[in-house]
């Protein structure tokens, strides 16, 4: 009798550890959605991130939403991709970057230097200000347009603010 119940206390010692692992591992998984919907839960740090992302990206990789759609997507509403890939075509913007607004990119002081104003929001659509740069020759100012569906922010339209 004494091994039978040694052997109930194995198994339920194994049976507490599984437990433990997959709760540890359900809560790394949900801590991992969290982070990323907040991420594009608001305006302001959807543009953030994308800025991060964004500038980081095509200082080492060419300009171009095609070669890395899928994470484009994930910042840049549908819409606005097909624009930017039409104008591709045509060659509307020659010389001019679009998510940057600008002919040339200004990368080590820009990433360095993102400002993002707060967002004004109307029901699924906001506008964001942000600022490019530190230097006044480098200096960038974009005014981003942003939809919101399912819950998730894109940007959905790119100006530049006029100095």
């Amino acid at each position: 009798m004494p091994f039978k119940t040694q052997n109930t206390f194995i198994t339920s010692k194994i049976g507490i550890f599984i437990a433990l692992c997959l709760l540890t591992l359900l809560v790394q998984l949900s801590l991992r959605q969290s982070a990323q919907a907040e991420t594009q839960s608001s305006p302001s740090a959807t543009v953030l991130s994308f800025y991060q992302w964004y500038l980081s990206y095509s200082r080492e990789e060419a300009d171009s939403p095609n070669d890395e759609k899928t994470k484009f997507s994930s910042y840049i509403s549908d819409e606005l991709l097909r624009e930017i890939e039409k104008e591709e075509e045509t060659q509307e913007f020659v010389g001019n970057i679009p998510f940057v607004q600008a002919e040339d990119c200004c990368f080590d002081d820009w990433i360095q230097n993102i400002k993002i104003g707060k967002a004004k929001i109307n029901g699924d659509t906001a506008t964001v200000a942000v600022t490019l740069g530190l230097a006044e020759l480098n200096l960038v100012r974009l005014n981003i347009k942003l939809i919101r569906k399912k819950d998730i922010w894109k940007i959905r339209a790119i100006t530049k603010i006029p100095d």
